[in-house]
């Protein structure tokens, strides 16, 4: 089995103080929420959008307690989820930009 380091790599843009991770997650949500919420409608699944979610809640952003407390949330479903994570995303993003110079 293959193993997925996107969120290692990404997080090492993070830890460098770099916008551009969580950029790459925000982008992923954005897609997908609106590709989402139109299968909803078509009573769909969401298996990518779940996925995506729980990367960065699991592997990216693990050891972020705004993160964890999210995802414990007991309404914390998927496109709750994914809203808050954007939220949370472009919040780390502004904080970036407005360190760099």
């Amino acid at each position: 089995m293959q193993k997925d380091y996107r969120p290692q790599v990404v997080r090492a843009f993070a830890k460098a103080g770099l916008p551009d991770g969580y950029r790459y997650y925000l982008s992923l949500l954005e897609e997908e929420a609106a590709r989402i919420r139109e299968e909803l409608a078509k009573e769909a699944d969401a298996p990518y959008h779940e996925a995506v979610c729980q990367e960065i809640v699991n592997q990216f952003a693990a050891d972020d307690l705004a993160i964890k407390r999210l995802a414990e949330k007991p309404e914390a479903e998927p496109l709750k989820l994914n809203d808050a994570l954007q939220d949370w995303l472009r919040k780390k993003i502004t904080r970036l930009e407005g360190d760099t110079p």
